[in-house]
């Protein structure tokens, strides 16, 4: 699976080290199906697999925001949410972004835990 490093907000961080992802760029303007950048219409998210034992299972959830600018004011995204808890190792989650949404993304977790995930913007995972 390739992934643009461009549209990726987190690959695989401990999300008790990562508050709010580093914000995206996504095309210009507002988003409008079938004309963004590589057909990324879709967040994926997928929790990866503990790297130690020590590792805590997933837990709240992660949450799509977005903005006009990137340093304004971040609204989250109608319907963007992932629930990690019970989500086991190699899960993965894909939405399709709505009409509207803005410029400027970026991925916000409701409480520290200590779940390993990847999350970007690209087409839906497939299932192999």
């Amino acid at each position: 699976m390739l992934i643009d490093k461009a549209l990726e907000f987190i690959d695989g961080a401990l999300s008790a080290t990562t508050a709010d992802s580093a914000v995206v760029k996504f095309g210009a303007g507002e988003h409008k199906l079938g004309t963004n950048r590589h057909g990324a219409g879709f967040w994926n998210v997928m929790v990866n697999a503990k790297q130690d034992e020590d590792e805590a299972a997933p837990a709240g959830t992660i949450t799509l925001q977005h903005c006009d600018t990137a340093e304004g004011e971040f609204q989250p995204v109608a319907g963007m949410s992932v629930t990690l808890a019970g989500l086991q190792a190699g899960a993965k989650v894909s939405l399709r972004l709505p009409e509207g949404t803005k410029q400027f993304l970026k991925v916000v977790f409701s409480s520290p835990n200590t779940a390993r995930v990847t999350s970007y913007l690209g087409d839906p995972i497939a299932e192999h």
